[in-house]
């Protein structure tokens, strides 16, 4: 368990260890926030079609932002693309928290957050992967992004939705939606504190809907990835 382990060699790199950190408590916060919204959409009248409805438009923007997100990362500071789909979905759930606290939540109102968290979800996939090799040695990426994938796993999957469900349970949907909100600020101070060694380099005269075109016909030519 010695960060000498090669599976932990990332982890010297100052910048990866605080970027790590920042992200982990985010995704913990993820977690929290399925669970609360799916408790939130099943209270509705409508129940689980409101469930259906809501996870329906967060993955359809979740895809849609995605299908450009490499675009966006070759153009513009991943740090920066990052920071903007934090905020949003900080904005957004934080507003859902306010929401939920005076028990009156509509349909619409969840399909909203939906939407901008998707949106915001997609960003943050997109360049916080792209970000990694910017800010780690060449012989470490192997170590990031391991390190990256296993705490995303057991945030996102195991201990966020366990915690959420406690939240739920103990103080109701308003207070699991606030705690999600907070956590978007450890990853917005760990990229504040980071320094990428690499700038973003000049793209040609491609426009970002040919090469969203162009990355979904290769995904329709490459059956394993689809």
């Amino acid at each position: 368990t010695q960060v000498g382990n090669p599976v932990l060699r990332a982890l010297r790199q100052r910048d990866f260890a605080i970027l790590l950190g920042g992200q982990s408590v985010s995704f913990l916060g993820d977690g929290i926030f399925n669970v609360a919204l799916a408790w939130q959409a099943l209270r509705l009248p409508s129940g689980a079609a409101a469930l259906g409805t809501v996870f329906l438009v967060r993955s359809l923007t979740r895809v849609a932002i995605l299908l450009v997100g490499g675009a966006l990362a070759d153009r513009y500071q991943k740090r920066l693309l990052i920071l903007t789909g934090d905020l949003l979905q900080m904005l957004a759930v934080g507003a859902l928290a306010y929401v939920a606290a005076t028990g009156d939540v509509q349909l619409w109102q969840l399909s909203v957050v939906a939407a901008v968290t998707g949106l915001g979800s997609g960003i943050f996939l997109s360049s916080s992967s792209a970000l990694v090799p910017e800010i780690v040695e060449t012989g470490s990426l192997e170590s990031a992004n391991s390190l990256r994938s296993s705490a995303q796993q057991v945030m996102l999957d195991f201990l966020g939705p366990a915690l959420g469900g406690v939240l739920v349970a103990a103080a109701g949907t308003a207070a699991a939606f606030a705690v999600d909100a907070l956590t978007f600020l450890a990853s917005i101070v760990a990229l504040l504190f980071i320094r990428p060694r690499r700038t973003v380099e000049a793209v040609g005269p491609s426009t970002l809907f040919k090469e969203g075109r162009e990355g979904v016909g290769y995904v329709a030519r490459t059956p394993w990835i689809w």
